[in-house]
């Protein structure tokens, strides 16, 4: 599985969506894109990577930020 974006919570931004938030993402990626609502293909883009974040957590990052560490 593509590692999309560090499980670490740090403070700042991160502080505002709980550790156990976070803990969510590995079950919610391996679903794919597909379960997310992208059907033309099992690829996860940065953008959808992005889009699907802003979707679960109550944090936004742009697309570099979150798959950047």
């Amino acid at each position: 599985m593509f590692r999309l974006w560090p499980p670490v919570v740090r403070a700042g931004r991160d502080a505002a969506c709980p550790r156990a938030a976070w803990r969510s993402w590995p079950f919610i990626s391996k679903q794919g894109p597909a379960a997310h609502g992208w059907v033309e293909d099992q690829v996860w883009t940065a953008a959808r990577v992005t889009t699907l974040i802003g979707r679960k957590f109550p944090v936004s990052y742009s697309v570099s930020g979150a798959t950047h560490w």
